[in-house]
């Protein structure tokens, strides 16, 4: 009886004091006491904090380095060396870490004994809780931050391995946003699992100076193995296109043109006329007109402005949308800076190609490479 009257009395107390706090330190002050309360219990992770990474980095034999500590300091892939110039800024929305390394490289964080593809993986060790951050300042990932999404694949040599996908926003040292995702991790799958996890933050008031963090956090005390991670930081508005503004595909009300789905198209790679689009080579502009699809009465139109390409009828009207995007090599013609349209029978060759503008002149990018497909349409 006696107990339970002092467990009583303690819990007045403490809120009593909890709400002395408050008083004292208004909103923010309860927030930050509510955030301690979640570390505590294991239901947030504690605020990563260090100096964010430059928005101008080096491209290291193929492979984007970062600034980030190891393992994230590099990152492979043509999407990682993807960049938008725009307002005298470069912005480069996609990172991703396969984690093969050379003989030469530091390879001290990874890991032989799993891997989802390739050689190595990021083991987070027995001791480990906290991954290292990747850390970027918002002006240097995205123009006016809407969502980040967060993707890779963790196995675990036991069990009771949890593993969660961090996002956090600070400001001057002060979290102002976080989010997270869980995968539960197991030795029986050893395959490994996928996570795949979208954070919308177009509700966040946020300043451009403000550093968005992704790293992950693992509760258990076994080994946990990560593999193919991918970070897409995705803006409000198109990248690189002047007052781009991406179309609410899933919502009729939301856009301004009817509902329409995608045609049914079959698109092959092709080789490059390196001729007309190798490196250094002077860029042709995008092709802006509608192309026909042979003698078919079906024409493509490309608007970069929006990212799509319609296919339009015999009469200018938009009754589709194409998607050229080639399965052998997972890219989308539409994601390069340019792309020029041409005739090719009853298809169509799309080329595709970023630039680099130098003295107020466009010339074709050597990396990421530019890619030709051949755009058929099928029959419904």
């Amino acid at each position: 009886m006696k107990q339970g009257l002092r467990v009583v009395a303690l819990l007045v107390l403490l809120a009593l004091v909890g709400f002395g706090v408050w008083c004292w330190t208004g909103a923010e002050g309860l927030r930050s006491t509510k955030d301690a309360v979640k570390v505590l219990l294991g239901r947030k992770p504690r605020l990563l904090n260090g100096p964010a990474a430059a928005g101008t980095v080096a491209v290291v034999q193929g492979k984007l380095a970062t600034g980030d500590e190891p393992p994230f300091s590099l990152a492979s892939g043509a999407w990682s060396l993807t960049a938008y110039e725009q307002g005298g800024k470069m912005i480069r929305p996609n990172l991703q870490f396969d984690f093969e390394r050379a003989a030469d490289e530091d390879t001290a964080r990874l890991s032989r004994r799993w891997a989802h593809g390739g050689t190595y993986s990021y083991r987070m060790d027995a001791g480990t809780e906290y991954s290292p951050a990747i850390r970027r300042r918002l002006r240097d990932v995205a123009v006016r931050l809407a969502s980040v999404d967060v993707g890779f694949w963790a196995w675990s040599s036991g069990s009771d391995v949890k593993v969660t996908a961090v996002v956090s926003i600070d400001r001057d040292g002060k979290q102002v946003a976080w989010f997270g995702k869980d995968i539960a991790l197991s030795a029986a799958d050893a395959e490994g699992s996928r996570m795949n996890a979208r954070f919308l933050i177009g509700d966040q008031r946020l300043d451009t100076t403000d550093v968005v963090s992704v790293y992950f956090w693992k509760r258990g005390k076994e080994d946990a193995y990560l593999d193919d991670v991918d970070l897409f930081f995705h803006s409000s508005e198109v990248p690189g296109r002047r007052l781009g503004t991406p179309v609410a595909l899933d919502s009729i009300a939301a856009g301004t043109q009817p509902y329409l789905v995608f045609a049914p198209v079959a698109v092959h790679d092709v080789v490059v006329d390196t001729l007309r689009f190798g490196a250094e080579k002077e860029a042709p502009p995008t092709t802006m007109d509608a192309i026909p699809f042979g003698t078919t009465g079906k024409r493509w139109k490309f608007v970069p402005q929006e990212g799509l390409a319609y296919l339009l009828d015999a009469n200018d009207r938009a009754v589709a949308l194409i998607r050229p995007w080639s399965s052998a090599s997972g890219i989308d013609i539409a994601h390069f800076d340019r792309v020029l349209a041409e005739q090719a029978g009853e298809a169509l060759l799309l080329t595709g190609f970023d630039v680099a503008m130098r003295n107020g002149r466009a010339w074709v990018k050597a990396q990421p490479a530019p890619r030709s497909v051949r755009v058929e349409l099928m029959r419904e």
